[in-house]
């Protein structure tokens, strides 16, 4: 029961020490989106939204050997290193804070799903003309209609379903439902629903940054622009007749609130955003779509790269010790060493240690070691400086010559030990 509970606790520390630093780095990370957005990228809609993979980067940068091994990386950041092994119900606080938010994202979406199952299936178009609109993603494409004064959404992973309020199918001609669905199965075909499940993974992770919250309302606005600037671009460039059926939709819902059932996601709570993506769309000007697929494409390879590059800089999963300690019986340590030639003094397998006194003793006599009888450790793994486990330590009496065996429970075969390697 006790190593569970230590087993526990380094998990525990670990997972604050990665997580925590990446939660740091979201601040940097953010303003830099923010100023970009406010500065270069002002008047680029797509550029805005590709702003947005960067926080996508963020959770794979919390193993970086820089924050160990600079000097500025060690001075920022050895703090929360501190903090977390002194402290370590710290961590479980902050686990069980990430766990909690994730939950709550999880019970919200099931909780909208299961709403969204039990409205009623329409078909304001036909299947042959929502498969023109949306290709391939509006073939596994539902569309339903509910009673509720919401924008119309998109919901769903892997079985995306569209809603509408029962009322447009009344006040819309055809046409305009065709452009109301072309806008939610752009959502679709451009991952957008993805990105709303990996930005809420982030803002469990990174819960105690409430930025987090903040830079939210900014993510679905730059991807709702994203959206319009693609949706006129495939009605032929007609932005007026575009901004026109947004206004409409909002004379339509007018003001009514959103019922509480209805997660604040699902639309654009109160027209959030309306002016901005209004002048946006006055704002219009063509893209060659050519050249637009061959940027997304570099931004991707770029991405791509620059995780590789945070990778080969970061620590590995765990790090084999090669190194042997010497500990007095009242656990001071004597020595520690990887040499060879204590290697070629000092061996184990299969559950045995072989200790060859005629080589040992010279060793231990050149380093002052005069102990009749010590601990000896060795073997083990390194996850973060100063973080790791798994070492096995067996106490030793000193012989004069021969070569000793002693038994041990290997440590690293326990099946705690390999879990803890892995994670």
């Amino acid at each position: 029961m006790e190593n569970i509970v230590g087993y526990f606790e380094f998990f525990m520390i670990y997972t604050v020490l990665v997580i925590g630093k990446a939660a740091l780095l979201t601040i940097p990370v953010l303003a830099l989106i923010f100023l970009l957005r406010a500065t270069l990228f002002r008047s680029h809609v797509f550029g805005r939204g590709f702003l947005w993979m960067l926080m996508l980067l963020v959770p794979f940068m919390g193993k970086m050997k820089w924050f160990y091994e600079s000097i500025a990386g060690w001075r920022i950041f050895f703090w929360q290193h501190e903090l977390c092994v002194t402290f370590p119900w710290i961590c479980s606080v902050y686990v069980g804070g990430m766990v909690g938010f994730f939950l709550f994202f999880v019970r919200r979406r099931r909780k909208l799903q299961k709403t969204v199952r039990g409205f009623m299936r329409v078909e304001p178009v036909s299947k042959e003309r929502l498969l023109e609109l949306g290709g391939r993603f509006a073939g596994r494409t539902d569309i339903r209609a509910c009673d509720y004064a919401v924008t119309p959404f998109a919901v769903g992973l892997l079985h995306p379903v569209i809603v509408l309020p029962r009322n447009f199918l009344e006040k819309y001609s055809k046409e305009e439902l065709e452009v109301i669905l072309l806008h939610e199965l752009t959502h679709i075909r451009m991952l957008h629903l993805w990105y709303y499940f990996l930005w809420d993974v982030l803002r469990a992770m990174f819960w105690i940054n409430p930025a987090m919250l903040f830079a939210t309302k900014y993510i679905r606005l730059d991807l709702e622009l994203i959206c319009d600037c693609v949706c006129i671009q495939k009605q032929n460039g007609q932005a007026v007749s575009y901004g026109m059926l947004i206004l409409k939709t909002a004379r339509v819902l007018g003001n009514r609130p959103f019922p509480e059932r209805m997660p604040a996601f699902a639309g654009e709570k109160e027209f959030r955003g309306m002016k901005e993506r209004i002048r946006r769309i006055a704002e219009y000007e063509p893209y060659r779509q050519k050249k637009m697929m061959a940027v997304s494409c570099c931004v991707v390879a770029v991405f791509l790269g620059v995780l590789m590059g945070i990778r080969e800089n970061s620590y590995p999963k765990y790090t084999r010790i090669d190194t042997v300690s010497f500990y007095s019986e009242d656990f001071r340590q004597l020595m520690m060493s990887d040499e060879q030639e204590l290697r070629d003094a000092f061996w184990y397998r299969d559950g045995r240690v072989y200790i060859d006194w005629n080589q040992m003793n010279p060793i231990l006599n050149a380093h002052g070691i005069r102990e009749n009888s010590f601990y000896l450790g060795f073997g083990g793994f390194v996850k973060l400086p100063g973080v790791g486990g798994g070492c096995n330590a067996i106490f030793v009496e000193r012989a004069s010559d021969g070569v000793a065996e002693i038994p041990y429970v290997d440590n690293e075969k326990l099946p705690m030990t390999r879990l803890a390697e892995y994670f």
